[in-house]
């Protein structure tokens, strides 16, 4: 049987291990690239943004460019995301399509590493989405739809773009 001089001095080591613990959790995470810090320079890290290009995949020239795609003529978008000032580490990007009437037609989701090595924090994802033969096609949905481009749950960007019959 422990005297109460023996679990004071138990409780004491185990209170000292507990808060040098939270210190040393408490300064690693204030020194990740990344983690919304101040850098070491004093300024704070640049925000990832999201370049977003809209591609009909029937155009052998595809104008990222061009806002407006037929029904009747596109077999599918190709939506190519390239990232840049994306801190190391996993991500999760998401696209989601926007009908005309604000609720969600379809959603991509995608996982991606952006490497420690990686200084300029860049990383290139891309997703095809059906048209032809589809409800979109099938039903006639023109109109203007959006196309929402979030990472890790936060959107980044929003591009507006215009089916026609």
């Amino acid at each position: 049987m422990k005297t109460s001089k023996q679990r004071n001095t138990a409780k004491g080591a185990f209170l000292a291990a507990a808060f040098g613990a939270m210190l040393l959790t408490a300064g690693c995470a204030g020194l990740q690239p990344g983690s919304g810090g101040i850098l070491p320079g004093g300024g704070a890290p640049a925000p990832a943004t999201a370049a977003v290009s809209i591609c009909d995949s029937g155009n052998s020239r595809c104008q990222a460019t061009t806002a407006t795609y037929s029904l009747a003529t596109a077999p599918d978008l190709n939506v190519a995301v390239n990232w840049t000032n994306v801190p190391p580490g996993n991500h999760s990007q998401e696209i989601r399509l926007l009908m005309p009437n604000g609720n969600v037609y379809q959603r991509c989701q995608s996982s991606f590493v952006v490497a420690p090595a990686n200084t300029q924090g860049t990383a290139n994802v891309s997703h095809f989405i059906p048209i032809m033969g589809t409800f979109i096609a099938q039903r006639q949905i023109a109109g203007d739809w959006k196309l929402e481009v979030s990472l890790d749950g936060n959107v980044s960007t929003v591009s507006d773009l215009q089916l026609n019959p």
